[in-house]
């Protein structure tokens, strides 16, 4: 949580949601990977993990997340 909490402060109030929204989606996404590795024998891929949340995050800021859209290419 510090890290977080660090991170957020050194954003700036302009991109503090972005980031906020970023992180947890990873999160998210590194939860549901970790599930499927576990769980259900899949092999880890970190570039699959990577891909996946950059779309994600591009679905999210197409759909009106506009502090995530200041943070993605």
């Amino acid at each position: 949580m510090r890290w977080w909490r660090r991170a957020s402060r050194e954003a700036g109030p302009e991109k503090r949601r972005g980031l906020n929204s970023l992180i947890i989606l990873t999160a998210w996404h590194l939860w549901k990977h970790r599930n499927q590795v576990v769980f259900d024998g899949d092999a880890p891929r970190v570039s699959l993990l990577k891909q996946q949340i950059k779309e994600e995050a591009h679905r999210w800021a197409m759909v009106g997340a506009r502090h995530l859209r200041q943070l993605i290419p």
